[in-house]
């Protein structure tokens, strides 16, 4: 019997060093005490936002208008983000294109999957400190991202974010702000997010002349007065201040995000079926402009005579807009308001065109020198 129960003793005691052993492999706090990956949030202060964005409760970094997006620093070797895409429900379904720039080498593309996904970037790339862009390419009506988290290996770190850049400029337009088809190689292909790049427009180059903080609110076939598409209702004005281009609300605070200049290019598709009745349409734009004076009191407002009007016969389009935008002006300055004026760009059959005859982006790099020299006096000693 005493054999027995010696036996049984360290039956038990074997049995509880094996319990206890396994208990520690899976204890978390064990775990705990292991190095974690670095991580930041969407949400997080380190990441530095671009254009207009949000975020939700689940902590996500949201963003829908063209070239927005975040900036973070880290030091390492490589990062990977955890990206939601929700492409927008409509008769054009496409998926986001991002562009990801690390340091100064060369930007990469990238194509978003719809959903949830890792999205692994700077492998190569030497051990140090670096700094990454990640801006939207494609436009609001393509769809909607969410930046979830950035991580890091456990070797790397968060730094802090670089300081923002003193010039803040603000884009306000349709397809041409929005880079539609400037990827193309000809009038013949029709709207895809791969032709599109809202990057390389005149004023996203402008503003990067200018070493400007750049945001575009622009979204293709709007109007101030009417849209291209009879059957949509909700033009541009209408879509303004909402800090995402899908959603009502949240409103975007612009008294929080003062600019130096606002670029207004719009009428084009106002003049698609026609010329537009011409009170109607002065007063659309005179309200609009009025509007954003008074979000925006202290910047520059530029308008433009965009390069897609044309005077062809009874078709007066480009005299119509030309007409309007300089009765805008003088209204305001009439008001004592005399920080607006007019640019006319013209398109050059010479440089070609990109989709539908959008500008291409030879086109866009001249309109962007031009828009450049143009605002260059108004941002040489920013405001704020």
């Amino acid at each position: 019997m005493r054999r027995i129960a010696a036996y049984l003793v360290l039956l038990t005691a074997l049995l509880v060093t094996a319990l206890l052993a396994g208990c520690a492999d899976g204890d978390p706090r064990a775990h705990a005490e292991a190095p974690a990956a670095p991580i930041l949030l969407g949400d997080d202060a380190r990441v530095l936002r671009i254009g207009r964005t949000t975020t939700d409760a689940q902590h996500r970094l949201q963003f829908s208008w063209p070239a927005s997006g975040f900036v973070f620093r880290f030091r390492g070797t490589a990062a990977r983000l955890l990206l939601n895409n929700e492409p927008l429900g409509d008769a054009t379904p496409a998926n986001d294109y991002i562009l990801v720039e690390i340091d100064d080498t060369p930007a990469r593309v990238y194509q978003l999957a719809t959903g949830r996904h890792w999205y692994p970037i700077g492998r190569g790339i030497s051990n140090g400190d670096h700094t990454v862009r990640v801006r939207k390419r494609t436009e609001a009506e393509v769809g909607m991202v969410m930046l979830e988290r950035v991580e890091l290996p456990r070797e790397g770190a968060v730094l802090a974010p670089p300081p923002k850049r003193p010039i803040r400029i603000e884009a306000i337009g349709d397809s041409i702000t929005a880079g539609f088809g400037c990827e193309g190689q000809s009038p013949a292909c029709t709207f895809s997010a791969r032709t599109e790049n809202a990057l390389a427009t005149y004023t996203a180059l402008a503003a990067e002349r200018l070493h400007a903080e750049y945001s575009a609110v622009a979204w293709s076939g709007k109007g101030v007065y009417r849209n291209d598409d009879s059957r949509d209702l909700e033009t541009l004005p209408f879509l303004y201040d909402r800090s995402l281009a899908h959603a009502a609300m949240p409103l975007w605070r612009h008294s929080a995000h003062p600019v130096d200049v606002v670029v207004i290019n719009l009428g084009t598709n106002d003049c698609a079926r026609g010329d537009p009745p011409r009170q109607e349409f002065e007063h659309a734009f005179g309200d609009f402009v009025a509007h954003v004076r008074e979000v925006q009191p202290r910047a520059f407002i530029a308008l433009i005579l965009g390069p897609m009007l044309y005077d062809e016969g009874r078709v007066q389009s480009r005299s119509t807009v030309e007409s309007v935008l300089n009765s805008v002006i003088a209204g305001r300055r009439a008001r004592g308001d005399t920080n607006i004026d007019l640019l006319s760009i013209w398109a050059n059959p010479a440089e070609g065109v990109g989709c539908q005859f959008h500008p291409n982006r030879r086109a866009h790099a001249r309109f962007a020198q031009e828009l450049a020299a143009f605002l260059a006096p108004h941002v040489v000693n920013p405001k704020h």
